[in-house]
């Protein structure tokens, strides 16, 4: 049996706040995945309108919804998802849920982990994920780390909460043996408030010999309040530079 718990956060603007406790728990009976989703409001404020899904890589199964999560109160959920992976192994296991304040504004959360199908690979990769913050856009880098002595062949995709979202498809990469790489992704900011704070993972899956690996990278990005001269200092430094040398080129050309 595999738990795990991960306490996920998100500002309302008034000066309440819907902090929500996510314990998810996975354990594989034959063919079946049966997981258990507890849910507890740490806040000060209701959730509403809270439901979500639980996606293992093939069709997303949805979560009972519930109309209100008081503060203080669990809520508890119980799936069986059937299982028919080519190859035992580790696979993920993504629970992505929505919720509403009292003013109706959407936010949602996300867990990442995985689970052993008939056999659990010794981890073979390691991923770091570098912290952003950011208000409108910003590109994210993952640094993977090979730990085998073999070349690894692997598949990459940013899994981010519905108030964020990511561009482009998974990134294939080819890591030597004992090598490194990066990868970058661009995230956009859909719907989160300044002063959010959401947990991000990078799955990152290959095959070695019989066997299936999944490898979750866990990272964090923070919302701020958008600043035309932070987003675009790059732009305005070029510009600077470019108006510089127009005017030292424009007095030389007088001076002639």
């Amino acid at each position: 049996m595999l738990a795990i718990s991960i306490i996920l956060s998100a500002h309302s603007v008034s000066a309440g706040y819907i902090r929500l406790d996510t314990e998810v728990t996975s354990v594989v009976e034959k063919e079946e995945l049966k997981v258990s989703i507890t849910l507890t409001n740490r806040g000060n404020e209701p959730a509403y309108n809270l439901q979500g899904e639980i996606d293992t890589g093939d069709n997303p199964r949805p979560i009972t919804k519930k109309a209100e999560l008081a503060v203080g109160e669990s809520y508890r959920v119980v799936s069986l998802l059937d299982l028919n992976p080519e190859k035992p192994g580790s696979y993920p296991l993504i629970v992505t849920l929505s919720y509403r304040d009292g003013n109706g504004h959407p936010f949602s959360s996300l867990t990442c982990t995985t689970f052993a199908y008939k056999n659990d690979p010794l981890p073979l990769l390691f991923g770091q994920i570098e912290a952003i913050t950011f208000s409108r856009k910003a590109v994210l880098t993952l640094r993977l780390n090979n730990l085998d002595e073999r070349e690894l062949k692997t598949s990459t995709r940013l899994v981010v909460p519905r108030d964020i979202t990511a561009e482009g498809e998974a990134q294939e990469c080819h890591l030597p043996p004992r090598g490194k790489s990066s990868l970058l992704f661009h995230v956009n900011n859909f719907n989160a408030l300044p002063g959010s704070r959401y947990p991000i993972f990078c799955v990152t899956e290959f095959e070695k010999g019989a066997r299936h690996h999944t490898e979750i990278s866990r990272g964090s990005i923070s919302i701020t309040e958008w600043d035309f001269f932070e987003e675009y200092r790059y732009y305005l430094v070029a510009l600077i530079i470019i108006l510089l040398i127009f005017f030292i080129l424009l007095q030389f050309t007088r001076k002639r």
